[in-house]
């Protein structure tokens, strides 16, 4: 085989190996020693080359912001009462002081003698965190239908900014969002109402919970948003997702940027392990025939997650007695048979008349619809009756 003048061939990402007329040696910094000449007048030269560039990769931080030590704080700025609480929950032993379990769980470095207070210990245990750092809060929003207006059509209707330590956010902000929830009735089939939240509580309040467990507290310009609207729920993050975890891959990689903070939530009972907070997001949102959640990172520094509800979805979410079809198979549905579905589910003997009234469609375009769902064609609808003009005939869900 012939061989070119010179062949070079890479072998390690540091390395090449040249194939050529000449002498053989090893470049690197330093000049080598001389090779010897082959048989064929071919030498073999190993010499060391630039590695090649690596790609614009993020790596996880060896130590997170919320680890940095905040000098002008003092012991006296941290709520005692509340570490005090936080000490009973977890169990300590009566031998075990306060400073001791936080020094244990790293919000506190340094001797006892000389404590420094971390980022950490501020958003966890201050009795005041925004006086060190004034992103540290969250703002609730309500708006008066789907969109906000400005100006003079300024829509908001309800404006609470929660400032205090984690615990004490979450505690409030969880009644705070559930006072804002609404509730609908559901005609049962024995005959009495039964109230249906708007939302499954677990997923607006695992979203409210990640979003102060693993925000990017080293953002100082942006504070932690929820806006509610009719038709969803927003809420938004500042920082990027933390490390390996995508939008795509979020419901199975877990990572924590701020594995301190995530402990004590979790001690507190909010911070779920293992990643199923988030994977139960998407189960309780389908449980309740709503669309999966939404994440996304809307201008590559800042998390949002969205629980939408729209006005056919949450009329779905009554049909607590439809046991033929799966949260699957009603979003496959067309909107008209979702329509009829929910009306004869929730009438337990519903008439043509009555499909009429509550869907506004002529009584040909639901003959039609209706042949599409009956039982006979793999649907959830069976119909009653003796021919097909029987005047008592009527629709229940199988």
């Amino acid at each position: 085989m012939l061989l070119p003048q010179r062949t070079e061939l890479f072998l390690q990402p540091q390395q090449v190996l040249v194939v050529g007329t000449g002498q053989l040696g090893v470049e690197s910094a330093k000049p080598c020693a001389q090779g010897l000449v082959g048989d064929a007048g071919f030498v073999l030269q190993l010499r060391q080359c630039p590695a090649p560039p690596m790609p614009d990769v993020e790596l996880p931080l060896i130590r997170s912001f919320e680890t940095r030590v905040i000098s002008e704080a003092t012991m006296e700025d941290l709520d005692w009462k509340l570490i005090e609480e936080y000490r009973q929950i977890v169990g300590a032993s009566e031998t075990t002081t306060p400073l001791d379990l936080l020094r244990a769980r790293g919000v506190i470095k340094g001797p006892a003698e000389d404590p420094q207070i971390t980022v950490a210990a501020i958003v966890l245990f201050a009795k005041i965190p925004t006086q060190f750092l004034p992103s540290a809060r969250v703002r609730f929003l309500r708006y008066e239908g789907n969109e906000v207006h400005p100006g003079i059509d300024f829509n908001v209707v309800k404006d609470v900014t929660l400032e205090q330590p984690l615990h004490r956010i979450l505690v409030d902000g969880k009644q705070l969002l559930a006072n804002q929830m609404r509730e609908f009735q559901q005609l049962t089939k024995e005959g009495v109402f039964k109230r249906i939240p708007e939302y499954p509580e677990f997923a607006w309040l695992e979203a409210l919970v990640n979003a102060v467990t693993h925000r990017d507290y080293s953002i100082s310009g942006d504070y932690i948003r929820i806006s509610m609207f009719d038709d969803r729920i927003e809420f938004l993050s500042p920082g990027k997702l933390p490390s390996i975890v995508t939008v795509d891959n979020i419901q199975h990689t877990r990572f924590s940027r701020n594995p301190l903070i995530a402990r004590v939530l979790s001690d507190f009972g909010w911070v779920r392990e293992l990643n199923e907070g988030v994977k139960r997001i998407y189960t309780d949102m389908e449980s309740f025939f709503l669309e999966p959640p939404v994440f996304s990172e809307p201008n590559g520094n800042t998390v949002s997650l969205v629980l939408k509800n729209n006005i056919a979805m949450r009329s779905v979410r009554k049909m607590e007695n439809l046991k033929a079809i799966s949260p699957k198979e009603w979003m496959k549905l067309e909107p008209l048979d979702q329509e009829i579905v929910y009306c004869i589910a929730n009438s337990g003997k519903c008439t043509t008349r009555m499909l009429e009234k509550f869907t506004n469609k002529s009584r040909a375009t639901l003959v039609k619809h209706l042949k599409k769902l009956s039982v006979e064609n793999g649907g959830p609808v069976e119909e009653h009756s003796s021919s097909p003009q029987d005047p008592t005939k009527y629709f229940t869900v199988k």
